[in-house]
């Protein structure tokens, strides 16, 4: 991979703080319409750390990472029915001594869950969990002449996981749910990886 020099730092951290920014104070706390039986909320982020060492006793290496993270909810509520949706989505990069720039967080994560109350506190809840990555995965220097591993992309992994259910809510901020019908289908969208039979997946 190539190297990211600090000029490179700079034009992303400009480019991006702003935005953030905005989208952290306006996004921090749930909104709810008067006339929307809609919630919406979240809170996104940018984040930027830089280690410098120079003749320190205990070691060490220097180091610079970045990355970006968000993670928003849209949520429904009647009498009888309720729709909850989550998105996380984060990515980051990280830099360490003579290493090429590696990625040090790469998820993203979806949730659905529609629940119909069947008594106060119970539901009979159906929902979808969806996962993968954005970027390139490698296992650094696995393969036999020394180069890097390709272990993962976007949708390779993907992992979708329906399920049919009771969800047991005693109130707003606790909510448990029993799954006795579930089900997990595993992608692998990259013919490489597919070749190998990574995660069981031919």
């Amino acid at each position: 991979m190539k190297h990211i020099n600090l000029l490179s730092i700079l034009t992303f951290t400009l480019l991006f703080v702003n935005a953030a920014a905005f989208a952290q104070s306006s996004q921090d706390q749930s909104t709810q319409d008067k006339d929307s039986i809609w919630t919406i909320g979240g809170n996104t982020g940018l984040f930027l750390q830089q280690v410098g060492v120079s003749n320190w006793a205990g070691g060490g290496q220097n180091s610079l990472s970045y990355g970006m993270e968000a993670n928003l909810y849209a949520n429904k509520s009647t009498d009888k029915h309720s729709w909850e949706n989550n998105l996380q989505a984060g990515y980051g990069l990280i830099r360490q001594g003579d290493q090429d720039t590696r990625k040090n967080n790469d998820v993203l994560i979806v949730t659905s869950k529609y629940g119909r109350f069947l008594a106060k506190k119970w539901q009979l809840s159906a929902g979808l969990d969806f996962r993968t990555q954005f970027d390139k995965g490698y296992e650094y220097e696995g393969a036999e002449d020394g180069t890097d591993s390709l272990i993962s992309t976007f949708m390779a992994p993907g992992y979708l996981s329906p399920y049919i259910g009771f969800t047991y809510k005693p109130n707003k901020a606790v909510s448990l749910t029993l799954s006795p019908m579930m089900a997990k289908f595993t992608f692998v969208m990259n013919d490489q990886l597919s070749e190998l039979g990574a995660y069981g997946v031919d």
